[in-house]
């Protein structure tokens, strides 16, 4: 075979497997490159039988163990087959046609149960890595940002698309991530789940399984729920029954009771905020919008308050843009709300002072002003606006954590460690001492 054809290199890690000291073997394909680095596939087991997920790795050069920022995408599929599955490949039929709707074979009050998927995947790891699912108008979008500061990128791969009941989805999401974890390479206790909206609550719930929780180093949940009856009263007691709501949230409600039952005294315990509270050990931090129609704001912020009541590490950004229209608009029409439009406080930076403060990477994050933030603004916004609180008080903690390194061009803002510039705006902005 000619050496300039695209062969598929085959690199074998060894790992230990969770509570064995026996040593397993995984093979990760290496089928692609971003920036210099290569992208590794690799798969894990399922719950189901015939199935298996898989899961995308790159990993900064040097000797590891490294952090790794994990992003959950529910929608997305690989550009090329990455299993021999029977419904991932009718999916695929379905994509080349042009059809980015999936019939999962039930039937909604208002005709076929669709659930949206946005496609095939593009193999670019800055694509995939925006968690967001929008451009954050950053120069140092995610995993660019990650690989310059020593964490690695893993995509995880929901295979939602698959027609799977949503127990199936968690439990794959968990699995990826197990065996993500066991990966040489990959520093175990810390890898982060970043994620939004269903990718948000997959972070989460795969994290709170009873019995088989995970243990990440950080969790970015943008407008994620975390329970589900709460969701079921919002979709059919809450929002206006219009045809846009039944269509949307009745195919996502089939796939709830395809996993777990229609009785939701039983299993559903397990998907409800008091459970998925009581199971969470990893740092959370939870950023929504307070017009949300999709997700109401209250699931970020009573899980923020729950995860407190147990003294557990919880933090939160809440975009305020007044309440959810719930009597005048449909869910399409608002969607997620405006998360940081015209606002200094952005999620891209949020997401990554955060994971830099409790995740480090042993290089240090390196933070530029005002390339990746305009820092004045930033403090008169969260402190200006309102006042000493706990969310400020948290807020500037993270800023000022000692793992990150501020590089400023910006004459209003000393360069230096975290916690020393910090210190040195509370100073200059409030006269705080």
């Amino acid at each position: 075979m000619r050496r300039s054809l695209r062969v598929v290199l085959a690199l074998v890690f060894v790992f230990f497997s969770a509570g064995d000291t026996k040593l397993l073997a995984q093979t990760l394909q290496v089928v692609g490159s971003f920036e210099g680095y290569p992208i590794y596939m690799g798969t894990a087991p399922s719950e189901e039988p015939g199935e298996q997920e898989y899961y995308l790795l790159a990993l900064p050069n040097g000797p590891g163990p490294h952090p790794v920022a994990g992003f959950a995408r529910p929608y997305l599929g690989l550009p090329s087959s990455a299993s021999t599955n029977q419904s991932d490949k009718d999916w695929e039929v379905k994509v080349a046609a042009g059809d980015l709707t999936e019939m999962d074979g039930l039937q909604c009050s208002t005709g076929p149960c669709l659930v949206p998927s946005t496609g095939m995947a593009r193999l670019d790891l800055n694509f995939l890595a925006d968690y967001s699912g929008v451009s954050t108008g950053s120069t140092t979008i995610n995993a660019t940002r990650a690989l310059r500061n020593g964490y690695g990128v893993a995509i995880i791969f929901s295979r939602h698309y698959a027609g799977r009941g949503m127990e199936a989805v968690i439990d794959g999401v968990n699995s990826s991530f197990r065996t993500l974890m066991r990966v040489r390479g990959v520093d175990p206790n810390n890898v982060a789940c970043f994620g939004r909206s269903q990718g948000a609550q997959l972070c989460v719930m795969a994290a709170a399984i009873p019995g088989r929780p995970l243990h990440f180093g950080a969790i970015v949940a943008e407008a994620g729920f975390s329970d589900y009856p709460a969701m079921i009263r919002w979709a059919f007691q809450v929002l206006p029954q219009s045809p846009g709501n039944l269509d949307f949230f009745t195919g996502f409600y089939h796939r709830f009771v395809k996993g777990f039952g229609a009785n939701q005294t039983s299993r559903w315990n397990s998907v409800t905020r008091s459970s998925i509270a009581d199971n969470l050990n990893s740092p959370y931090f939870g950023m929504a919008s307070s017009e949300d129609m999709f997700v109401p704001v209250s699931e970020t912020e009573s899980l923020y308050q729950e995860l407190l009541l147990r003294g557990k590490p919880a933090y939160k950004w809440v975009w305020d843009h007044g309440p959810a229209p719930t009597t005048t608009k449909v869910v399409s029409e608002v969607g997620h709300g405006a998360m940081d439009i015209g606002s200094a406080v952005r999620r891209d930076d949020l997401a990554w002072t955060f994971v830099c403060a409790v995740m480090p990477s042993p290089r240090g994050c390196v933070v530029r002003i005002p390339e990746d933030v305009d820092l004045v603004t930033w403090y008169y916004e969260v402190g200006g606006l309102l006042g000493i609180t706990k969310q400020s008080v948290d807020l500037a903690g993270l800023r000022g954590s000692p793992n990150i390194w501020y590089e400023s061009h910006d004459p209003r803002v000393p360069s230096g460690r975290g916690d020393l510039v910090n210190r040195e705006m509370l100073r200059r902005l409030f006269g705080i001492q």
